[in-house]
This record gives C-alpha cells, structure tokens and sequence, in this order.
C-alpha cells in the first residue's frame, strides 16, 4: 500500500488523510504527550496506548506498518498471513508497505518483499529507510534475504537506514559488511 503524504495541521492529528500519518502525528511531538515517545490520548480522550520509543525519522513508517499487522490464518493454521508489516520510505519521502505471506514449500515472501514491489511498481527502487513491525509493536531486523534483495534493487540501498529493536538504527551495509556485490561496485568492479 502506498501511504500518501497528509496536510496535518494539528499536533493531536483532529484533520488527517491518513491512518498512517494519524498515528504518527499523535506520537511525534504531539501536544498532548509533549513528545514523550509515547501517546497519553487524542483531544477526544481516547487513549492510544505504548507505541514504543521509535526516533523520529522512523515514526511515520511504524505508523503505516503498525496497523497492517492483523494476522489471519489462511487455509490451515500452519499457514498464515499479516504477522509482520513492513514500510519502506523512498529517495522520493513516499512510504510503501508490504505484509508477510508464510507458506509451505517456501513459497511465501516477507513484509519487506512486499513493501519492494509495492515500490517498483510507482517506478520507485531507492530506498531511504526501513521497518518491520510485528505483534505488540515488536520491531524485527530484517532477515538476510530481504537484505540481499534491498541491496540488489539498488546498491545505493547499502546506505538505506534500518530500524532494529530498542530504537538502534544501523546502515543495511553495517548488516552486509563485505556484501559481495556493493564491494565490487565500490572499487569500480563489473558486476553480473
């Protein structure tokens, strides 16, 4: 899904065209939490619970995956959809979400491969940062092949941000040190 960029104009999200930019507003330096990480309430009184401590240039891709993690079961409970979220913010600030497919045979795909076509296919392939959120707000790093396939969309995803858990942000390159390809790339190397 494509999250577009909303006109907020106030700090407790009253006017939003988004779910996602909701969530973010209410947790980005809103009025309301005095921008404590956390969010105590809307205007409305609601309460919105812990989000968790997320850095700011991360706030608004948490908010676009939070609400895609609803798991679903599809046709036995083995198999399962929606357990992890992924968003991705492009060169271009759009953010793009994908969610999980587990299946058998290894047919299946993680939320950031969903997150990568969703991308390509607004003609997009750089990526600036990256989260996957699972149950309860949990963050995970990304697994090695999602990894791989961010840095071969694009080498100059090496430098793309990565959330990891307890609000660590870390280069996709620091998870690849000596990656076969954006080595090559780096001393001027032809590569496949």
């Amino acid at each position: 899904m494509f999250v577009p960029e909303a006109g907020l104009t106030d700090p407790c999200n009253r006017t939003s065209q988004s779910p996602a930019d909701e969530v973010a507003a209410r947790c980005e330096g809103a009025e309301c939490c005095e921008g404590a990480g956390r969010c105590e309430g809307d205007a409305s009184g609601e309460s919105v619970g812990d989000l968790f401590p997320v850095p700011a240039a991360f706030a608004r891709l948490v908010a676009a995956a939070s609400p895609l993690v609803r798991p679903m079961t599809l046709s036995t409970p083995r198999l399962d959809a929606a357990t992890v979220a992924a968003a991705i913010e492009s060169s271009t600030g759009r953010v793009y979400t994908g969610v999980c497919i587990d299946l058998s045979c290894g047919i299946g795909f993680c939320a950031e491969h969903a997150a990568v076509a969703e991308m390509i296919k607004h003609g997009e392939k750089r990526v600036q940062r990256v989260v996957a959120v699972a149950r309860g707000g949990e963050i995970l790093p990304p697994c090695g092949r999602c990894r791989e396939l961010l840095v071969q969309v694009d080498f100059a995803n090496a430098a793309a941000e990565v959330l990891l858990p307890a609000g660590q942000v870390v280069t996709l390159e620091e998870l690849l040190p000596s990656h076969w390809l954006v080595g090559r790339r780096k001393v001027g190397r032809q590569t496949d």
